[in-house]
């Protein structure tokens, strides 16, 4: 039998529309972004640069043809970037499919790697 404590398992889940790839550090960002207000915050918390950033997202947004993120500039309340309604229901629809995708994923890792029945049949 295989020691199962001995694999483990990356999936990295990618949305694409034609050349458009939504991926997990675009997703990262525009959470980072939901959260703080501040693309550069948010940059910081994922490790970016902020060049590398805004390229990601104006990648995405130049293949989808529409706006993830508006920029608000200063005032009583201060600037800071916010998500566009389709960058909050793309990051929405992203974490939701990601929760429920997770554990089908785990419970194949599980019966491939941890029962003896499933190794000794192949």
């Amino acid at each position: 039998m295989v020691n199962n404590d001995k694999f483990h398992y990356q999936i990295q889940l990618i949305l694409q529309q034609q050349h458009a790839q939504i991926t997990p550090e675009v997703i990262e960002l525009l959470a980072g972004i939901k959260q703080s207000g501040s693309l550069l915050l948010a940059t910081q918390h994922c490790h970016f640069s902020y060049n590398k950033a805004w390229r990601l997202i104006k990648q995405v947004e130049h293949e989808i043809q529409t706006p993830l993120v508006h920029s608000v500039n200063g005032g009583a309340n201060g600037g800071g970037t916010r998500l566009t309604e389709t960058g909050i229901l793309i990051l929405k629809k992203y974490t939701s499919f990601q929760k429920k995708v997770t554990p089908l994923v785990e419970q194949c890792f599980q019966e491939v790697f941890a029962t003896e029945e499933s190794n000794n049949h192949e």
